[in-house]
């Protein structure tokens, strides 16, 4: 054999270490592949976990659109149950005349006027009513404290005096006022006057009429609505 044949062909070892590289390249690629794999895996998983945990916050958070949905301190809003009728007629919610008066001074108590409901005293009478007992008016015929008037009337309609309470504020921002308006509850005063105003009944206004006309007819509505 002459010295150019001896320098074309490989000898022995350069076969074993060309072998040896291409074994070694394979390695590496699978090694690499096998890495690659387990972090795309990964990656993958995390996507999985972040999507289950967004589809499950949004499932525990219901829809407000005309139904139910959250409300104040967590509890869920119904607009179709706003109050229960536990909650409606318990009329010892407020048990005597010192936790109703707290509960007019929590709400207005920003009214210092003498005016103010939580504040001035009023004429009562003896009011009757199919669905409450007799209101019973001072044998002396003094005037009363407002959460007298709020008390009594939740002891002969059998409601709650904070449903009186919600009313008269919703409907006339009554006890935040230092004159208290005509329409109080806006019992007795349907929007027939000029321009949609309020058409009130004079015989059932002044604030210590108001109210035992609007605990009657809250007591009513509610019995009326029950199937």
């Amino acid at each position: 054999m002459t010295t150019t044949e001896e320098r074309g062909s490989p000898t022995a070892g350069q076969r074993a270490a060309k072998a040896g590289a291409k074994h070694l390249g394979r390695k590496i690629g699978w090694v690499l592949g096998a890495k690659i794999g387990f972090w795309v895996a990964v990656v993958l998983v995390l996507l999985l976990l972040v999507m289950a945990a967004g589809a499950q916050v949004a499932n525990q958070q219901p829809s407000t659109a005309g139904g139910a949905g959250p409300g104040p301190g967590g509890m869920e809003w119904d607009p179709g149950n706003i109050i229960s009728d536990a909650v409606f007629y318990n009329s010892q919610a407020l048990p005597d005349e010192a936790a109703v008066q707290a509960a007019l001074d929590e709400v207005s108590g920003s009214c210092s006027a003498p005016t103010c409901l939580r504040l001035d005293t009023y004429q009562t009478f003896p009011a009757t009513s199919k669905w409450c007992t007799p209101y019973p008016v001072p044998a002396n015929g003094n005037p009363e404290r407002y959460a007298v008037i709020l008390l009594k009337l939740a002891q002969v309609c059998g409601v709650n005096p904070q449903v009186a309470i919600v009313m008269i504020q919703k409907e006339s921002r009554g006890l935040t006022r230092s004159s208290p308006p005509a329409a109080l509850t806006g019992f007795g005063c349907p929007d027939t006057g000029a321009g949609g105003s309020a058409n009130c009944d004079a015989a059932s206004a002044g604030c210590g009429r108001r109210p035992s006309g609007c605990s009657p007819a809250s007591r009513n509505s509610t019995r009326t609505r029950r199937p």
